[in-house]
């Protein structure tokens, strides 16, 4: 096969064998032989080859969907920044304006601070390590510097998308799929204790701030408070759908890498042959020396030793078991486990 020619060849001596207690194994026999597990290397290169060939196109098959995959996530991320964008006018907008219905919604803000930090220290305490205490003075501090108007104008679904815009990027190593969203609101209860501004829906009299109506009062504020609102619920629904892309586009990534990570440690014996000098009339593996004896193992049998040259390898003895050396499968057993060992070899190298 003239591919496989251009890749491999070798320049290797011939030796004498011979079977201890037994007739010298003649220089036609080790020739024999040679020609024969040649055959099956052959073979094995071969089949090796025509592996890699199908692997490369799957990969350049996987490379095309990445790219696409990558152009869509783009393209979601520039509408999700957008988006983020459209929130954040709207909100400065509505802090621009004076008089939030402020003492209704400071009525409610004080019955909802109670049950807001008994609810999120509960889960603290259940599901967080250490540090409620400490947490627990931070948290009443928080509150109280805290205004109910950050509640009405959903202040902490906002930062909770701009946080998420902040931190993530798709260059990164890991997947962060199906990431410990408890163990997050932990570390966001250490930091800020933004985290138990989630738990609002938990506690009615914090939901009946979100339902404060304020247009008899300033009907513009209400109609800003809308368009934050509408403009919010894109933002949340273009960042959930860069999320799934974002997640889909690291699996690309992580099973592609694993793919060729396979793939060299399954075939990089075979890119090694390609500086071996080519000749037409060579034979992949030679065949030195024949010993045969008796195993030193518990139940004594009759094993042979056969001393081969693999390639440009140094020579490998073969240790073959219970198989005649003129069995039809005894040279195809040689040159399998030959094989095996030059490629362990070549892995370690």
């Amino acid at each position: 096969m003239k591919t496989l020619l251009l890749c491999v060849g070798l320049l290797l001596t011939w030796g004498d064998g011979q079977v201890l207690g037994e007739p010298l194994v003649s220089n036609q026999e080790l020739q024999e032989m040679s020609t024969q597990g040649s055959k099956y290397i052959n073979k094995e290169i071969q089949n090796a080859v025509k592996g890699v060939k199908e692997i490369k196109t799957l990969i350049e098959k996987t490379n095309e969907e990445r790219k696409s995959l990558l152009d869509t996530l783009e393209e979601a991320k520039k509408k999700k920044e957008d988006a983020l964008d459209e929130t954040r006018d709207s909100e400065m907008k509505l802090k621009a304006i004076p008089g939030v219905c402020n003492e209704t919604m400071m009525a409610l803000w004080e019955e909802c601070k109670p049950c807001l930090k008994q609810t999120c220290m509960k889960f603290y305490a259940r599901v967080c390590r250490s540090g409620s205490g400490l947490v627990g003075h931070q948290l009443e501090e928080f509150l109280n510097q805290s205004s109910p108007f950050y509640f009405w104008m959903n202040g902490d679904r906002i930062d909770s998308l701009l946080e998420s815009d902040r931190s993530q990027s798709p260059n990164m190593d890991f997947i962060r799929e199906g990431d410990d969203d408890q163990k997050a609101v932990c570390k966001e209860i250490r930091h800020n204790s933004t985290g138990c501004l989630k738990m609002k829906d938990r506690c009615d009299k914090c939901q009946e701030i979100l339902s404060v109506d304020c247009s008899t009062n300033n009907p513009a504020q209400a109609q800003l408070r809308q368009e934050l609102n509408d403009s919010l619920q894109i933002a949340e629904r273009l960042t959930q759908r860069y999320n799934e892309l974002l997640r889909s586009y690291q699996r690309k990534m992580f099973n592609t890498s694993s793919l060729l990570e396979q793939l060299n440690d399954q075939f990089s014996w075979l890119s090694q042959l390609a500086n071996l000098t080519q000749s037409e009339d060579q034979a992949y593996l030679r065949v030195s020396t024949v010993t045969s004896h008796i195993s030193d193992s518990e139940a004594p049998s009759r094993v042979t030793e056969v001393v081969v040259k693999l390639f440009d390898s140094d020579p490998i003895t073969v240790v073959i078991p219970e198989v005649p050396k003129d069995s039809p499968k005894f040279m195809d057993t040689v040159a399998e486990k030959a094989l095996q060992e030059y490629r362990k070899k070549s892995r370690e190298e």
